[in-house]
């Protein structure tokens, strides 16, 4: 298991074998995600980044939240996640939702795009948030005061150092490296403004919230 930077070319690797079998994969994480997007507290109108967005599975619980005169943009990393998130969005005939494919630090997200965003969201994307220049860069893309929320796994406490290594043995695939795993959201929460966050799945999975801060990315 890696404890060292984030391996861009390994998670395109790895999601290139799971992307068929992902959604099913996430059944476990789907009252997390329900959570998560609550956090956002999204109005009609609002424009919403989801980063590392997958295959999509998020995208109906945002698009019901900004209705049709806000806009969805995820950014995805994985080509063969990206098709599936589009064929997702050509079912639903959703016109303001879109995938932009790259890197978290160069994907060129344009103002068309929702630019600058009222919201962001950061769910189980423990590559993207262990990349301080990417979460700077990510948060610069939104505007002042704009939510933020965040969900991910994490160690439990050393009481539960089983549940633990399970929790990492199973999710080993989904990302590249656990440095930081005990607190994967402190990068962020360095540059938001009233950070909060709790405790999931035995200790193994966490929520959190707060605002972009007036500085937004550049601090």
């Amino acid at each position: 298991m890696n404890f060292g930077q984030p391996d861009p070319f390994l998670a395109i690797r790895n999601y290139r074998a799971l992307a068929g079998e992902y959604d099913a994969s996430c059944t476990r994480i789907a009252s997390i995600r329900d959570e998560t997007v609550a956090l956002l507290g999204l109005r009609a109108g609002d424009h919403v980044l989801d980063v590392a967005s997958g295959t999509g599975m998020s995208f109906p619980h945002l698009r019901n939240a900004v209705r049709d005169t806000g806009r969805v943009t995820g950014i995805e990393l994985s080509p063969e996640m990206c098709v599936l998130a589009r064929q997702r969005i050509s079912t639903a005939k959703w016109s303001n939702v879109s995938v932009v494919e790259g890197n978290a630090l160069t994907a060129q997200i344009s103002r068309e795009a929702g630019a600058p965003f009222d919201a962001i969201l950061f769910h189980y994307t423990q590559d993207v948030l262990r990349q301080p220049a990417a979460v700077r860069r990510l948060l610069s893309l939104c505007r002042p005061g704009a939510r933020v929320a965040v969900a991910g796994f994490k160690s439990a406490p050393l009481w539960a150092a089983p549940v633990t290594a399970f929790a990492m043995w199973r999710g080993r695939n989904y990302l590249t490296t656990f440095e930081g795993i005990s607190a994967p959201w402190n990068h962020l929460a360095a540059l938001l403004a009233d950070f909060q966050w709790q405790s999931r799945l035995l200790g193994t999975g966490y929520v959190g919230w707060g605002q972009v801060s007036s500085h937004g990315g550049d601090q």
